[in-house]
């Protein structure tokens, strides 16, 4: 397979911040369970997933409208869903506007090996420079377990393997990251700056 594009996604999002600093440094200390939400799309990049299986589903959500203002807004979403994943490394880029300050971004990396279990992806993009996929049903029910959507509906599930699923050069702009197993890594760098962060493979 090469490039490919999953629609929009889209979760209930808080309006008071793009990326938690508490919540990164509590992730540093060791494995937590976290997740990341935010009402404009951030940047997520790594140079390689592999993963045990992948689901993709279509989904209608509510989010907020926009910084500052959490009342529901409707979108397309739709839902990656990741099994046993590891990320070679991890760039997450967000920015937020700010009064006389303009943008400013929040930079958050690790060079290391990133293990990130089970995760949920909601995106507004998802593009992959070079995909590999096990055995693939395309057109599944969604409401299958490892696809986690509405029953009946359109429906993408790879079969269960041990790291079967590998995407090199991932590069998403999402909505929200559910991380189900917690996430583990050695190292963690936060750097908050003036402009957007550049998070390009």
């Amino acid at each position: 397979m090469g490039r490919v594009r999953v629609g929009r996604f889209a979760v209930v999002a808080a309006p008071a911040a793009v990326v938690s600093l508490g919540l990164a440094v509590a992730i540093v200390e060791g494995m937590v369970t976290a997740s990341l939400s935010a009402a404009e799309p951030f940047s997520l990049t790594t140079s390689n997933l592999k993963a045990d299986q992948l689901g993709l589903s279509l989904n209608g959500v509510s989010a907020a409208s926009s910084v500052g203002d959490d009342s529901a807004a409707n979108k397309k979403a739709a839902l990656a869903k990741v099994q046993g994943g590891n990320l070679a490394d991890i760039c997450i880029g967000a920015k937020q506007k700010f009064p006389i300050l303009g943008t400013i971004g929040l930079k958050i990396t690790s060079g290391s090996p990133v293990k990130v279990g089970n995760i949920d992806i909601n995106a507004d993009s998802l593009n992959v420079a070079d995909a590999k996929l096990p055995a693939t049903d395309i057109g599944t029910s969604a409401g299958d377990g490892a696809v986690g959507g509405t029953p009946g509906g359109f429906g993408l599930r790879t079969d269960k393997t041990n790291q079967g699923v590998n995407l090199g050069e991932v590069d998403a702009k999402a909505y929200g990251i559910r991380l189900n197993s917690g996430i583990n890594l050695k190292s963690l760098s936060i750097s908050p700056q003036l402009g957007a962060p550049n998070c390009s493979n």
